[in-house]
C-alpha cells in the first residue's frame, strides 16, 4: 500500500490536493480551548469560539472538495466547558503558554458546555451542503474518572458521519455483528405466529418478517452506539484514535484498494489501520514530533512488499525535522558530532 504523510498547515496542504481524490476521510480536529500542542499557527488556540469555527469551516470546505462524490467523512469532535481557565493543565504547562490564550468568554458562559461540535456541524450542513447521516456515540469504556460533584463524568464523544451526495459507498455487511440469542428466538416466534395466523391480519402486513430477514444471516447492524476503549497512546500523544474504531469505519466506508485521508493525523492510527486493511492513505500533520511518531509506527510494515511511506513537506513554513525519543533535532546533533571528529583539516 502507498502511504503519504505531509508536514504542514492542513489548509495549505489541502489546497495542493486535486478534487475528488479520496474515498473516505477519517479525522478528529483539535478541539477549541482544550490543548496547546506547542505549534505556531495551530488550530484550537483562537481567542473565541466564533473565530475557531470560521477557521475550521475553511478546512471542511476543502475536505468536501477533495472527497469523491460517493465518499464518506467521519468527523470525531468533542467539546469543552466555558470559563476563564485553560483546558488540559498538564499539556499547557509543558508547552509554556499562558492562560490568556484560552476560553476568554463572557462570565455567563462559565461552566457551560460550549457545544462547539454542534455549532460547527450546523454551519457545515446549512452553508456547505454536507449531508449528516449518523451521529455515532463513541462510548469510551475506559474513560477517566473526574472530580466533579455537580455533574456526571464525560464518557463519550460524537462521531459525525457525513456525505456530499445522496448516493455513496457503504458496505454494511462488512461490519455486521452477531445476533443475540434472544433476538434469534424472538424471530422464530414471530415467524411461527405468522404462519399459524394468530396475529391480526391487518397488523401482520407491517410486522410479518421471516426469521431469515429479521435476523440477517451475516449478523445485525451494529447501530450508532459503539463501546470501544481509547487504547494505549503512542509515544504519549495526548489525543489518539482507537484502532478498532477506525477499522470499523474503513471496512464500511472505504472500498478495497481505495484511499483514505486524515487531515489531522496525530499519532497515525488511521494510517496503521489502512495498512492492515490494504487501503492507501494520506495524512497531514503540523507537528514534527507527530510526524516522527507516525514514521516509527509504520516502520514494522515497511518490510512488506508494495508498502511504502513517503514523507513530504509542501509547506515551506514548516520544514521536516527528524527527532529522537527525547525530542532533540537529530540533524543538528549529527552535524555537531561530525564537527568533533578528528578529521584532517587544511
Amino acid at each position: 500500500m502507498k502511504h503519504k504523510l505531509y508536514q504542514g498547515d492542513t489548509l495549505r496542504v489541502l489546497g495542493c490536493l486535486p478534487d475528488n481524490s479520496f474515498n473516505c476521510i477519517i479525522t478528529s480536529p483539535p478541539y477549541w480551548g482544550l490543548r496547546d500542542y506547542g505549534m505556531k499557527g495551530q488550530i484550537g488556540l483562537e481567542e473565541n469560539l466564533e473565530k475557531y469555527i470560521e477557521r475550521v469551516l475553511l478546512v471542511t470546505k476543502e475536505l468536501k472538495r477533495v472527497l469523491k462524490k460517493d465518499g464518506v467523512m467521519f468527523w470525531n469532535h468533542g467539546d469543552c466547558y466555558g470559563g476563564w481557565k485553560r483546558g488540559n493543565t498538564h499539556y499547557l504547562n509543558r508547552s509554556g503558554h499562558s492562560d490568556k490564550h484560552f476560553k476568554r468568554l463572557p462570565r455567563k458562559k462559565f461552566k457551560s458546555l460550549m457545544l462547539q461540535q454542534y455549532r460547527l456541524l450546523i454551519d457545515m450542513v446549512d452553508n456547505q451542503g454536507w449531508i449528516p447521516r449518523n451521529i455515532i456515540i463513541w462510548n469510551k469504556t475506559n474513560h477517566l474518572p473526574g472530580p466533579w460533584r455537580d455533574r456526571f463524568t464525560n464518557s463519550y464523544e460524537p462521531v459525525f458521519m457525513l456525505t456530499k451526495s445522496k448516493q455513496y459507498h457503504f458496505n454494511l455487511d462488512a461490519v455486521r455483528v452477531p445476533h443475540k440469542q434472544a433476538s434469534i428466538e424472538r424471530a422464530k416466534r414471530n415467524r411461527k405466529s405468522s404462519v399459524n395466523g394468530s396475529r391480526d391480519p391487518y397488523n401482520e402486513q407491517s410486522i410479518r418478517i421471516s426469521a431469515e430477514k429479521d435476523c440477517h444471516p451475516r449478523g445485525k447492524n451494529p447501530g450508532d452506539v459503539w463501546c470501544i476503549s481509547t487504547g494505549q497512546p503512542h509515544n504519549k500523544h495526548p489525543a489518539h484514535f482507537p484502532l478498532k474504531l477506525v477499522e470499523i469505519v474503513l471496512k464500511a466506508a472505504c472500498p478495497p484498494a481505495g484511499e483514505v485521508l486524515d487531515p489531522f493525523m496525530g499519532s497515525g492510527t488511521v494510517m496503521e489501520a489502512s495498512e492492515k486493511l490494504h487501503i492507501n492513505s494520506t495524512g497531514i500533520e503540523l507537528s514534527p514530533g507527530s510526524i516522527e511518531i507516525n514514521r516509527k509506527r509504520m516502520l514494522p510494515y515497511l518490510n512488506r512488499p508494495n508498502t511504502t511511506l513517503e514523507i513530504k513537506a509542501p509547506d515551506p513554513g514548516h520544514e521536516i525535522k527528524l527527532l529522537d525519543e527525547s525530542g532533540n533535532n537529530m540533524i543538528k546533533l549529527l552535524k555537531n558530532w561530525l564537527k568533533k571528529l578528528p578529521w584532517p583539516r587544511k
